[in-house]
């Protein structure tokens, strides 16, 4: 999976786990995770942190799990990450925004999905986002519209 990012991509990777690697042993293990999580000011409990590290931990380079995650295992964390979503979750993005089922998405509908996400946005945002959406101009987008200002 990691196969699939760029050296680029892998360089800045590396970079970030030598940051969360505080002791430089080449690993990050749950005490680490959670000294950058802090750091960040991200609230995260212990258990959280735990089921993080767990996983992350997937045994690499034919050794079973050992409770911490390698930079092979966080590259390939980051790359699923990363991935393109697949047909199914662009489905089901589209479904979230669509409330009333007609395969068409609306400013209106826009708007409420982003309201009820904590993400409200003003007339303006919603009017630029809409705009970048409706390739054909006819007030509403379809799900090859959506699609394809995905993969953008």
């Amino acid at each position: 999976m990691a196969a699939n990012l760029s050296q680029r991509e892998k360089k800045d990777l590396h970079d970030i786990f030598k940051q969360f690697d505080c002791d430089g042993s080449g690993k990050i293990c749950c005490k680490e995770l959670k000294q950058v999580m802090d750091t960040l000011n991200i609230q995260v409990s212990d258990d959280d942190i735990k089921k993080m590290i767990e996983a992350g931990d997937r045994g690499s380079k034919g050794k079973g799990k050992d409770g911490e995650i390698d930079f092979e295992e966080f590259l390939n964390m980051f790359a699923s990450a990363l991935a393109p979503p697949n047909e199914d979750e662009l489905k089901m993005a589209f479904q979230a925004f669509d409330s009333n089922g007609d395969n068409m998405l609306t400013k209106k509908e826009i708007s409420k999905a982003c309201e009820s996400a904590g993400q409200p946005l003003s007339t303006a945002e919603i009017d630029r986002m809409f705009g970048s959406l409706d390739n054909n101009g006819d007030g509403k987008v379809n799900y090859e519209e959506f699609v394809k200002s995905l993969k953008c």
